[in-house]
């Protein structure tokens, strides 16, 4: 309430046509072709600004925007090439799999420093690695298989670095249906929990009836906070998540 970071503007009529995010003293907006730019142009000494369009893509926070034309209709696609080209996928040494499996202070070192970029990516543009990044923290039961499964995962990452989300083109209004993705393993983590992960989006109402366009608004993996005995409550567990 101290500090508010969303903004709104409405026309006469009641009608959205901007809004606006603010993070520290990066601006990032949205609107209208019948908004008057001009009014928030004027606002501020801007440093610089960028327009992102189909010629121009952006940079917002290290992440990258481009506008796309996906079947006839345009979609923002997010990614974040520049941050993983800063990665850097370790390697253990030969027969280092095979001797002692609790890490030395130099690999507990590297292994916070991988996983730590590995979370920033799986939170930000990258759910397909959330389940590995979450898997892999065990604390001090952290063990040298973890550590290279950490570095699969960020070659995997500079294997893919076109990989991001795209927020395509659908409709929000009251009609609108959030449309819930759950699932779960079964007692394939630490102290015999279970990993789970929950999509949630946002479809048109035509959804309950054909394949509709979904625009992700949030994600999840984790780990159940209780050890389920079968599949199907790991998987109810999810479903309750997903609900929340």
């Amino acid at each position: 309430s101290l500090d508010r970071c969303f903004y709104m503007h409405f026309d006469a009529s009641g009608q959205l046509n901007c809004a606006l995010i603010v993070h520290v003293d990066d601006f990032m907006a949205v609107y209208s072709t019948s908004f008057p730019i001009a009014k928030l142009e004027e606002m501020f000494e801007w440093g610089s600004i960028t327009k992102v369009t189909e010629n121009q893509p952006g940079v917002y926070r290290g992440k990258e925007i481009t506008l796309k034309r996906h079947g006839g209709k345009l979609q923002y696609y997010i990614t974040q090439k520049k941050f993983i080209e800063g990665t850097t996928a370790g390697k253990l040494p030969p027969g280092r799999l095979q001797q002692d499996s609790e890490l030395s202070t130099a690999e507990m070192s590297d292994f916070r420093s991988a996983v730590g970029s590995l979370q920033w990516l799986s939170g930000q543009t990258r759910p397909d690695l959330a389940a590995a990044s979450s898997l892999c923290q065990k604390g001090s039961k952290t063990e040298i298989s973890d550590l290279n499964k950490v570095y699969e995962c960020i070659k995997h990452a500079r294997e893919t670095p076109d990989f991001g989300i795209g927020f395509p083109s659908v409709p929000f209004n009251q009609n609108s249906v959030i449309l819930i993705y759950s699932d779960a393993s079964w007692a394939n983590a630490s102290n015999l929990t279970s990993q789970f992960g929950v999509l949630v989006t946002i479809c048109p109402p035509q959804v309950t009836e054909r394949t509709c366009n979904a625009f992700l608004v949030d994600w999840k993996s984790g780990r159940t906070q209780r050890v389920c005995r079968s599949t199907l409550a790991a998987e109810a567990y999810s479903a309750d998540e997903g609900a929340d």
